[in-house]
């Protein structure tokens, strides 16, 4: 019997824009929506109350769907082209810090329907002890605060933030599936079209179930110039038979691309300090020099005034006019402190991190061996031994600028410790123990001179550059080409051995120094090799994974779905698919049941009367032609549906429709896997008595409702897009009078 009650009205408001979608957070009162203009507007519950937004990426960036992950933390935004993608969206601070696009992932189009399905089959004692490792933050050094843009890094611990293992899984406009682990890593993919022989396939809706074994979609296409919908059920199984240790391999990527991301923020942290030393140095001598008419180079004059201990009366004139003592301390504490910083962030931050890139490629190595994850592949074995090569190399070049650093930073203060004392002496000071220059300090100095001023000056004049100096023994490491004075091997013992050695040489077991490549370089290639294992799936699912197929041809080319999973206590629970024949809103609907353990499909077409609010019954033998209109349908919890409904007299009711008695009707045919029944033959049955609550809208015209069993709480949209209200639906409101103030000047 349906009961009318008053659910309490808990916002209402007018905003700017049009909205397009809603979409409740599974853990707090709060509802995303997003507009006509591609914005994504986060709002309280309370009287729907503005939190923020997210501007669209670009002039025609539109929202394809939106969705929450299973902890109300992060919000997924599917675009409407694939160079946006899906972007994943920081609940509280509105920051995108993830992007799935057609740069770094293989997409084909758009995705215009992603979904998140969290597991609820891992204890969670023992997913918290294998969660045990390391997590971000407790093994990499915090970075300093560059001073170009901030330090954006992306953090595993927000990608890994909800406890249990969880799948994004998302559909573009050419039938293909793929599914990301923590929205990340793309674990395995669908052809759907390829499987069907069927070019012109559209998915509508997929589901998964809560233990991942089975996924089941809803597929539109042309089989024979007819339109057929087609409920097809792929087993899982294979791929998450150990889900622990697919999570585990998960949480590896998901660390690898974090790591990877705190990498490159570190090299812009090391090239930004050094650039400062460059500019410095340069800008400093650059005004000593102008308008001097040297009879040589600088370099030159220098290397003159370190052989005869005197220097020429132009340098004289230079150094005493120009240069103070001050200056010069100045400069050269500054220089110090920029290389002790960029050692600091090489020895600390970078190779900390190169060691936990390996770390994690010999762990996931380790982990997809035959004797560990069986016949499953999740990635290319030798695309992995390649790419710890890679990283290998990266290592080997990180201590080879080290090493560079420490010996350019003892040249730099001899350089400067040389020139104070000149400085001294020509003054006619005398010099004290503390200003006396060892023949070890002149031979760093005679170096200085010589591979900055002079030797790198006429390179930079044969390349046509107007630069008096090159200070760019450390800088040439950080740019993304070839070194341009690598070190000599004859300078290392242990890499003249190995080039002098044929079984050294050629040996596998040693890693690849690389001479003439610098560190960005190699770093660059390793995260493109890592890039390319991480954002392509190895699995693809193929007819073999069909494990049951059932289908209905239409009588329309118009189709909407809506599918879930419902749970059972004592089975594997069975997914129910709403299809309509027309685009909402419609007269009648059509409930397929699948039960995946039976591999069976039951269904029958359904429809609501008016007769809900006398409770009168309906004889089902006769026509009853006073069919109610389904506006708008969405999944309440696994017992209720809430319902939009229009009487032929133009009132409108939100109602509680109850699941149980619905999926009673879905019992009437059972569907043959070999044969193809018409939608418009399935017996049509009066669904009103299912009809558990309702409650009146009026004057208020919706087209849409968006509900939380979770939160009990819907969202109504009014016939403009962009009137919405807001009711509680655990809580009766006995007095018809409440005030609810509605703001009408948008927000």
């Amino acid at each position: 019997m349906s009961e009318e009650c008053s659910f309490l009205l808990v916002g209402e408001r007018n905003l700017k824009c049009e909205v397009q979608l809603m979409s409740w957070s599974p853990k707090r009162d709060l509802i995303a929506m997003t507009t006509s203009t591609g914005e994504v507007v986060l709002h309280r519950l309370s009287s729907i109350e503005k939190v923020w937004s997210l501007p669209a990426p670009g002039k025609d960036a539109l929202i394809n769907d939106i969705c929450w992950r299973p902890d109300g933390g992060v919000i997924s935004v599917a675009y409407n082209t694939k160079e946006n993608g899906i972007a994943f969206v920081g609940m509280e601070k509105a920051q995108v810090f993830w992007t799935v696009n057609s740069e770094q992932f293989s997409l084909k189009s758009s995705q215009h329907s992603i979904q998140w399905f969290e597991s609820q089959e891992i204890n969670d004692l023992e997913f918290e002890r294998r969660m045990a490792s390391l997590t971000f933050k407790d093994y990499l050094a915090q970075l300093p605060q560059l001073a170009s843009k901030d330090v954006k890094i992306i953090d595993a611990k927000l990608i890994m933030a909800d406890l249990r293992f969880n799948l994004l899984m998302s559909c573009d406009d050419h039938s293909n599936i793929l599914g990301f682990a923590y929205g990340i890593f793309p674990i395995f993919s669908v052809h759907v079209a390829t499987i069907l022989k069927q070019p012109e396939t559209s998915i509508l809706d997929l589901c998964v179930t809560p233990d991942f074994h089975h996924l089941i979609t809803t597929v539109q296409s042309d089989k024979s110039h007819q339109k057929t919908c087609e409920i097809i059920a792929f087993d899982l199984s294979r791929i998450f038979e150990d889900i622990l240790l697919c999570n585990e391999v998960s949480q590896k990527a998901c660390h690898l691309v974090s790591t990877l991301s705190y990498m490159d923020n570190v090299l812009d942290c090391m090239k930004e300090s050094c650039e400062s030393v460059i500019q410095e140095m340069e800008s400093k001598l650059t005004n000593y020099l102008i308008n001097k008419n040297l009879s040589a180079t600088i370099g030159d004059e220098f290397m003159h005034m370190l052989m005869w201990g005197k220097p020429s009366e132009v340098l004289e004139e230079l150094l005493l006019r120009c240069i103070s003592e001050k200056s010069i301390v100045k400069l050269g504490t500054l220089i110090e402190s920029s290389y002790t910083s960029i050692q600091q962030l090489l020895t600390v931050n970078f190779l900390l991190a190169s060691d936990t890139i390996y770390y994690h490629l010999i762990e996931i190595k380790g982990i997809c061996t035959p004797s560990i994850l069986g016949n499953l592949k999740l990635f290319n074995p030798s695309e992995l031994d390649e790419i710890i090569k890679h990283v290998g190399s990266m290592f080997l070049k990180a201590v080879e600028m080290q090493q560079v650093i420490g010996k350019n930073l003892q040249s730099f203060k001899a350089f400067f410790h040389w020139l104070y004392s000149a400085l001294l002496m020509l003054k006619g000071s005398v010099l004290d123990k503390n200003h006396q220059i060892s023949q070890l300090q002149l031979e760093f100095v005679a170096d200085f001179i010589m591979s900055s001023f002079i030797h790198e000056h006429e390179q930079l004049k044969l390349a046509g550059k107007e630069r008096h100096f090159n200070l760019n023994k450390v800088d040439q490491y950080l740019q993304n080409s070839p070194l341009i004075t690598p070190i000599k091997s004859s300078e290392n013992e242990w890499y003249h051995l190995v080039d002098t050695t044929p079984c050294l040489a050629h040996n596998p077991l040693i890693m690849d120094r690389r001479p003439n490549a610098s560190l960005r370089q190699i770093f660059n290639e390793v995260n493109e090799k890592i890039g390319k294992i991480l954002n392509k799936p190895e699995l693809n699912l193929n007819l073999d994974d069909v494990i049951h197929r059932c289908s209905m041809s239409l009588p329309t080319s118009q189709l909407h779905t809506q599918q879930w999973f419902l749970p059972q206590e004592n089975s594997k629970g069975y997914f129910l698919t709403l299809l309509s024949d027309n685009k909402m809103p419609c007269k009648e609907m059509c409930m397929t049941k699948t039960d995946i353990a039976s591999r069976s499909t039951t269904g029958a077409r359904f429809y609501f009367t008016s007769s809900f609010q006398s409770g009168d019954q309906v004889d089902q033998s006769e026509a009853y032609p006073d069919k109610c209109s389904i506006i708008s349908v969405s999944n309440y919890n696994d017992t209720l549906l809430t319902c939009l409904l229009a009487t032929n007299n133009n009132a409108h009711y939100v109602t509680q429709v109850s699941i149980p008695q619905l999926e009673q009707l879905a019992i009437a045919v059972d569907f043959a896997t070999e044969r193809t029944l018409s939608m418009t033959s399935l017996p049509v049955c009066d669904a009103t008595s299912a009809i558990a609550q309702y409650c009146s809208v009026d004057p208020m015209t919706p087209v849409s409702v968006t509900s939380s069993g979770t939160r009990k709480v819907s969202c109504l949209l009014g016939a403009d897009r962009r009137y919405v209200r807001a009711y509680d639906m655990d809580q009766v409101n006995d007095d018809d009078d409440v005030d609810v103030s509605m703001a009408t000047n948008g927000e």
